[in-house]
């Protein structure tokens, strides 16, 4: 029997949003980011990608109507940093 649950979170990051690197708990099995992008913000206002040194390896892009998702791990460290 599965102990997983759908938590819904609707965000709305304003001018001079960050968010520090980091990784999801354990508990979340799964990440997944669906953009409006109505106003044509920059589309550099998406999710940072960082290795394990902390370096910026990809920005998804901040795009009407697209996303990503991905499985939490070890190796997961995503934020978004100050633009």
């Amino acid at each position: 029997m599965s102990r997983s649950f759908v938590r819904l979170e609707i965000i709305g990051d304003k001018k001079g949003f960050w968010l520090k690197p980091h990784k999801d708990i354990s508990e979340k099995l799964m990440t997944m980011m669906i953009w409006t992008n109505l106003y044509k913000e920059s589309e550099n206002l998406g999710t940072d990608l960082y290795n394990d040194k902390f370096e910026i390896v990809k920005t998804v892009k901040l795009v009407h109507n697209a996303g990503y998702f991905f499985s939490s791990g070890q190796d997961t460290w995503h934020g978004l940093e100050l633009k």
